[in-house]
Parts: structure tokens; sequence; C-alpha cells
């Protein structure tokens, strides 16, 4: 596992692609995110994918993946993001990006799959379960965080991995 993803790093730093979704790996307790890897995993979203504050999948001028360039900013990785700055004890700076991410919703309150920031058009899939899903979690996850920062631990050897994503707070029934 170390070797995986310090090789990983190194391909990057080598010239190989940058891939955001390297994001969601303390997201689902494969590694802490005060890991020194997700520290220069973070360090290296901000240098090679991120644009205009914005998060971008991977550089489509590298990748060869078959996505033609000016994709969008892909909204799950910003809020993965933000989630790794609330882990990293950033989350003053975690809540200014999110809350920027939340104001690009539609008029009743929908994401896309994408977003250009130089026109300020939702693009791609419509609407998208992810860029919802990844919001909500980390709603959860600054509202924690301003109580008590709850990074998720890497699971033991062995042992079952934590829930993927931050289960909804259930209020009363209503009937």
């Amino acid at each position: 596992m170390a070797r995986g993803v310090s090789n990983i790093l190194a391909h990057v730093e080598c010239g190989g692609p940058a891939i955001a979704a390297n994001l969601v790996l303390p997201i689902i307790g494969f590694l802490p995110a005060t890991d020194p890897r997700m520290r220069q995993t973070v360090d290296l979203v901000e240098r090679k994918l991120m644009s205009d504050g914005f998060v971008y999948r991977h550089d489509t001028n590298k990748s060869e993946d078959g996505v033609p360039e000016g994709e969008g900013a892909f909204l799950a990785c910003n809020f993965w993001y933000a989630d790794n700055l609330i882990m990293q004890g950033r989350k003053d700076e975690a809540r200014r990006k999110f809350e920027k991410r939340v104001t690009m919703r539609n008029d009743i309150g929908l994401l896309s799959e994408e977003y250009d920031p130089q026109s300020g058009k939702m693009l791609g899939k419509f609407l998208q379960a992810l860029s919802h899903l990844s919001l909500a979690n980390s709603a959860h996850n600054l509202e924690q965080s301003f109580s008590s920062v709850q990074a998720r631990p890497a699971p033991a050897p062995g042992s079952a991995a934590p829930p993927r994503f931050a289960s909804p707070r259930r209020g009363p029934a209503s009937g």
C-alpha cells in the first residue's frame, strides 16, 4: 500500500498525469489526511489541478483518457478537496471553498457534474448525484469540524473499511 501511494506521487512528479480522485483516499479511510503522502497529494492538486480556485479532475492536456480539452471543474473533486482541508486542520479555508461551491447551485439548488468558471455554466451530466452526495458529506464534515475535528482513521488490517460517506442526520419522524 505505502509503495503504491508513493508511486502515484512519484509518477506525477516525473511528468505523469495528476488525478484529483486521489483526494478520496482519506474520505474512505485508506490513508489519514494528515499522512505526508496525502499532504503532498493536496499540494499537488493545488499546484497542478487548480485554476481560479476550482479543482479539475485531471489535466486533460496530459491525460489520454479520451476526454477532450476544456473539461469543466469536476464538482465532486472540489468537495473532496474541502474535506481534505478539513481533515488537515485547514477548516477556515475549507469553509471558504465550500461556501463558494454552494453558491453555484441553480435556482432550485441542484448541481451538475462539472462547472465552467469562465462562463458560469454547469456542464456535463445534470443532475449529478455524486456532486450532491459530496456536497452533503462536506457540509456534515464542516459542521463537525467546528465542534471537533473528526478525521476518519485508516482501517486496521483485516477489518471492515469505515463507511464511505457521512450518514445523514435523522430527525424526528414526520407523519
